[in-house]
């Protein structure tokens, strides 16, 4: 039996090892859409919550169980898979934390094992390294949350990674995280059911329109939008630095301001110095390559502007609380 930490009331278990994303409905004998999502669900995962209320959605609109969840150990301990009875039609991949080199071989065969089967597979989160590694994407677009891009784009660098809200492309589904993994289902439920419940689903979530997979997404450009034009230049300069840092005089003059006058438009906008918030975007680019990358600590050190390991672990310890060591990810 799969375990499930942290049970509530987002799914009902029964003794298949299956969810049921709203209570048994009248309409028992409608065929179901099966959807396994690898690992175990502690409730903190985010995108994982939103995938279950989304399809919790979608059973209570139809009035039947048309979509069912269930969890898919990566334990080395479970029983080999066996098709007849651990099928589904959409086999999700989320960020899976508690993972070592032996599981991540397993996952790897898992994701192979459902695409051979006709299975649709999903990346949420970091999800994405894993199916990437499963050798599975051959031409298909996909995306995937913007911090972890270059990460991804560095290390499969011959797939075509766009800046979307979800990608449906063949067979191969993957979404930017938060609010677009209810776009990304409901855009699944109107393949399936039609538009006019995905409508009822957005409108369940109080969401203004449903998202279009072909709309390009830019946060980082839209948050500069909201700044003065010097200081959202001054930021732009920043985050194309991270590697080899420019002096500060350096950043205010492509900016076309004088220090000074940068060191008052990221007090008043920013509640920053001009050094901290360079060396915060830094520290962010190092997390993140920590998270979801294999580079060592040293090579993150570097890779992020920093002079030394021991300047880049303090910083990063007065910065989050932890060494860069805690903060590998499992990938």
């Amino acid at each position: 039996m799969y375990t499930i930490k942290g049970q509530n009331n987002h799914c009902v278990s029964d003794t298949t090892d299956k969810l049921s994303c709203v209570d048994p409905l009248s309409n028992t004998d409608i065929d179901t859409v099966s959807i396994g999502i690898l690992g175990e669900y502690d409730g903190a995962d985010v995108d994982v919550f939103l995938l279950i209320q989304t399809m919790r959605c979608a059973n209570e609109i139809i009035g039947a169980v048309r979509y069912k969840v269930h969890f898919i150990s990566t334990s080395n301990d479970e029983q080999p898979l066996r098709p007849s009875n651990k099928y589904c039609d959409v086999l999700v991949v989320p960020t899976i934390t508690s993972e070592t080199v032996s599981t991540r071989s397993e996952i790897s065969q898992q994701i192979r094992h459902y695409y051979r089967l006709g299975a649709k597979i999903c990346a949420l989160g970091k999800g994405l390294f894993h199916i990437g590694g499963a050798g599975i994407i051959r031409d298909q677009t996909v995306t995937m949350p913007s911090k972890y891009m270059p990460v991804f784009i560095e290390q499969f660098p011959l797939i075509n990674m766009a800046n979307r809200p979800y990608v449906n492309d063949r067979r191969i589904l993957s979404c930017s995280g938060g609010v677009n993994v209810i776009h990304l289902f409901a855009h699944l439920v109107s393949e399936d059911r039609g538009r006019e419940v995905a409508l009822k689903i957005a409108d369940f979530f109080q969401l203004e329109r449903l998202r279009n997979s072909s709309e390009v997404l830019n946060r980082a450009q839209n948050f500069r939008n909201a700044l003065p034009p010097s200081l959202a230049k001054s930021v732009e300069l920043m985050e194309n630095t991270i590697e080899m840092p420019r002096p500060l005089l350096e950043i205010a003059r492509g900016a076309h301001i004088s220090l000074r006058h940068m060191e008052r438009l990221f007090s008043k906008h920013l509640k920053s110095s001009p050094s901290d918030y360079y060396r915060q975007l830094r520290l962010n680019q190092g997390r993140v390559l920590l998270e979801a990358s294999n580079f060592s600590v040293t090579q993150v050190t570097y890779m992020c502007g920093f002079a030394s390991p021991s300047h880049f672990t303090k910083c990063f310890r007065d910065a989050f609380g932890i060494c860069p060591s805690e903060a590998r990810g499992g990938l």
